[in-house]
Formats: structure tokens, sequence, C-alpha cells
């Protein structure tokens, strides 16, 4: 065999192992699979976020139901919601609860503050309108996530549970 045809061979065959494991292992498009799915890893499906649970429901009552608040343009006001749960032995134990608002029409404001009532039956959260909301009224629902940590990785059972709202935002200077 003449040495040049074996170097051309040896060329030959390491350019294409060269080619062929650059599509190999690893995940992820380099820039050198054509085409590129080729070497794409699959994209994995995030796993579903859990439907609000309407309240009355799975573990937890709210009053009032719904939610009625008016306020002005420009301003905030603060409300109270009382949250009873229907087993309470869900929350014995608890050394400290945290609560959590999510409002997608963004009336009402993500902070919230929640004590445990005398009763210890019972728990009352105050919550906040945001006050860049222009004049209307919004009927929505917020969802209350209530955990059992500060990252809401373990909510409680029925957690989130949804909450119907009427809020009426007046102009400056129109009577509520």
């Amino acid at each position: 065999m003449d040495r040049r045809n074996w170097m051309d061979k040896g060329y030959a065959t390491l350019l294409a192992t060269l080619l062929l494991s650059a599509c190999g292992g690893g995940g992820g498009y380099s820039g050198t699979c054509l085409p590129a799915s080729a070497c794409e890893a699959p994209t994995p499906t995030p796993a579903p976020t859990p439907a609000p649970t309407p309240s009355g429901s799975n573990g937890m009552t709210f009053s009032p139901n719904p939610v009625t608040v008016t306020y002005q343009s420009g301003t905030s006001t603060n409300f109270n919601v009382t949250a009873t749960p229907t087993n309470p032995s869900e929350f014995a134990g608890a050394s400290t609860i945290y609560a959590f608002i999510v409002d997608p029409n963004n009336v009402i404001g993500s902070a919230v503050n929640i004590a445990q009532n005398s009763s210890a039956a019972s728990y009352t959260a105050t919550l906040s309108t945001s006050a860049s909301v222009p004049p209307g009224t919004y009927n929505g629902s917020f969802q209350l996530k209530v955990c059992a940590d500060s990252q809401c990785v373990n909510q409680f059972p029925g957690s989130p549970w949804s909450e119907p709202y009427t809020i009426t935002v007046t102009s400056n200077g129109a009577a509520p």
C-alpha cells in the first residue's frame, strides 16, 4: 500500500470521526450540526401550575366572599379577608404560615400580612389595593397561596385558592 493512499484514508477517517462526534452526547446546539435540530436535546415540558381552588372548597372558606372595595384613584386602601380552614388540623403544628397574593389585574398588591385570630380557628389577611390603577370597576379573582415556607415550596392542602372581587376605583374628587 502506498504511503500517500494510506494518509488520504487516515485523514478521511479522522475527518469523518470528528464530524460525527460533533453531534454526539452533551445536548445543546453547538453550531456544528446540520440541521441544527439533529443536535438539540428535546425541551422538557414544565410541570403544570395547579389551578386555584374556589373559596369554600378543599380546605378554606373566605369572608367576605366576594371581596368588594371602593377607593379613590391615586390612593391605596387596606382591606381584610378572613380565612377559615375547613380542617384546622392541617394547620396544627405550623409555627409560621406564609401567604402570597397573585392578582393578574394588578388591582391588589402582592404584599399581605396574615395573623391568626384569637379563636385559633381562622386567620385574617390584610391586603392593599394599588395606588396606580386608573378609575374603573374591576371584576376578577386573586389567588391566595398559603405555605409552610417563605419560598412557597410546601403549600397547605387546597392552596392556591381563588377569591373573587369587585373593586371600584373612583376619580379624584368623585364620591365613593
